[in-house]
């Protein structure tokens, strides 16, 4: 049993997945705008949610999570399955072939 992707090429787009990623992180991370614009010290005080300044990393995962499996079904994994090769014992072939042979002598088969 061989896994195989019918097309493979659709994996290309995993690095720009991750790169996207990564850009979502670093955007989420950087907070509000206030940050670039207003003090270190008076950041406390602003009257901002502190839910939307917090950054939410299950989401972003669940989103790569999400995308990197749909990547994934569109190269199309598909189990194959490869036949194994069958080694007839010459001792079986003959305990096979008795009940034939003891039909032939009685004349069943011809």
């Amino acid at each position: 049993m061989n896994l195989t992707l019918q097309q493979p090429a659709w994996l290309w787009l995993l690095p720009l997945v991750v790169a996207w990623l990564v850009f979502l992180e670093r955007r989420t991370r950087r907070g509000s705008a206030w940050a670039s614009l207003v003090d270190a010290r008076l950041l406390p005080h602003l009257l901002v949610e502190p839910a939307a300044t917090r950054r939410r990393a299950l989401p972003l995962t669940l989103a790569g999570l999400a995308t990197c499996s749909a990547v994934l079904a569109l190269a199309g994994p598909v189990l194959v399955w490869q036949g194994h090769p069958v080694y007839l014992i010459p001792a079986l072939l003959l305990v096979a072939a008795l009940p034939a042979a003891a039909a032939f002598r009685r004349g069943w088969l011809g």
